[in-house]
């Protein structure tokens, strides 16, 4: 009867001694709560908060900047951008290093618009002008190309003119300037040229991008065989101009 009431003692000790679920392990030692530790940790935590509430309620210096991106090339329409864009990030207190993640992150979203645009409106392209639509680009782009190895145009002139063939439409337009007027100024020159100058200008133009398509393989298409003709009429109106220069010298 004894050791029965014993081994009951020692198992109310036990139970009495396990740690309770709400007291954590690093305040429980040689089964009792560690009051000390506890208070101590309690009275830490306290300042922290009373330090964070400090400085939260601090008025916040922004930081001042008049540029972004020191270091890196822009382009000049980033660079027009940019001054109304560092105010705006200056007035709403964003840092350099915030400005410049917001700006690249709006640009990254831009470009993805504008090329899903862009591929949605060359295939509504293609559909309408069948076989045509690859004739029109290689001749698009050889008057394009000729235009900059002439001289006439710089490579911004050729990607804002690549720029205005975005649909069906204005590709037709460009081609019929190209072809159906070959006398029409397509360089932006404003000065004048004279007839011969003109002429010649024509001849060498035109000539160039008719091979050049020849060679692409669309030498027998319409649109490139309208092409040969205004060629050949072109280039009898040279020979005559040569011709008739030759005997007004003689004169």
């Amino acid at each position: 009867m004894t050791e029965e009431v014993l081994e009951n003692v020692v198992e109310e000790q036990q139970k009495e001694s396990v740690r309770p679920d709400y007291i954590p392990e690093s305040y429980w030692v040689d089964g009792q709560v560690d009051v000390k530790k506890m208070a101590s940790d309690l009275e830490s935590s306290s300042k922290q908060v009373k330090d964070l509430r400090r400085i939260i309620s601090q008025p916040k210096q922004n930081e001042q900047y008049d540029s972004l991106f020191d270091g890196r090339e822009l382009s000049e329409a980033q660079k027009a951008d940019m001054s109304f864009y560092v105010k705006l990030a200056n007035k709403n207190g964003l840092s350099r290093k915030q400005a410049e993640q917001l700006y690249d992150d709006v640009s990254q979203v831009m470009q993805e618009n504008q090329q899903k645009l862009y591929e949605e409106a060359l295939q509504t392209a293609k559909n309408e002008l069948g076989g045509e639509f690859q004739t029109m680009v290689d001749g698009l782009n050889a008057f394009a190309s000729e235009k900059v190895k002439s001289g006439a145009w710089k490579e911004e002139d050729r990607q804002d003119f690549n720029n205005m063939a975005y649909n069906a439409r204005s590709m037709r337009i460009l081609s019929e300037l190209i072809n159906k007027q070959p006398r029409i100024n397509l360089s932006g020159n404003t000065t004048p040229m004279s007839s011969e100058e003109s002429l010649t200008k024509e001849v060498y133009d035109l000539s160039s991008a008719y091979h050049k398509l020849v060679k692409a393989g669309h030498g027998d298409e319409p649109q490139v065989q309208e092409m040969r003709a205004k060629l050949n009429k072109l280039k009898g109106e040279y020979d005559r101009m040569i011709e008739m220069r030759g005997i007004t010298n003689d004169l």
